[in-house]
């Protein structure tokens, strides 16, 4: 889909995703944002693109399952479905604060990400 100008095979009430791996919001763009599909003036659609690409950063949507699945290769535990709902839930009722989770854990959940000063931990943090 082209999130960027025209919003071309973008659809706001359709959303393909696995619940696992799924950030929160579940969609790229809120449900009730503009559809910029029937807007018939292509500079008028261009600005609301722009200024709903600023607002929601749609780029971003696909880091929260990136995130996922780097913890998954860093922390063997988290490979089944089961184990991945409870991190999830666990994480939810963290506010989505990663850091927090992991202190959680003792002795430490992954040496992978402590490893340099814990650089895997900060890039995890940031997807």
């Amino acid at each position: 889909a082209d999130l960027k100008n025209t919003f071309t095979n973008y659809h706001p009430m359709e959303s393909v995703v696995d619940p696992l791996f799924s950030p929160p919001e579940e969609y790229v763009m809120p449900t009730d944002s503009p559809d910029l599909r029937v807007e018939t003036r292509p500079l008028v659609a261009r600005a609301k693109a722009n200024v709903l690409w600023a607002a929601y950063k749609p780029d971003r949507f696909d880091l929260f399952p990136a995130g996922i699945t780097l913890l998954q290769l860093a922390i063997p535990s988290l490979r089944t479905d089961k184990a991945l709902r409870s991190f999830r839930s666990e994480l939810e009722s963290r506010n989505y604060n990663l850091n927090l989770w992991r202190r959680s854990f003792s002795p430490p959940a992954s040496p992978l990400l402590d490893a340099y000063n814990g650089t895997g931990w900060d890039l995890a943090e940031k997807l």
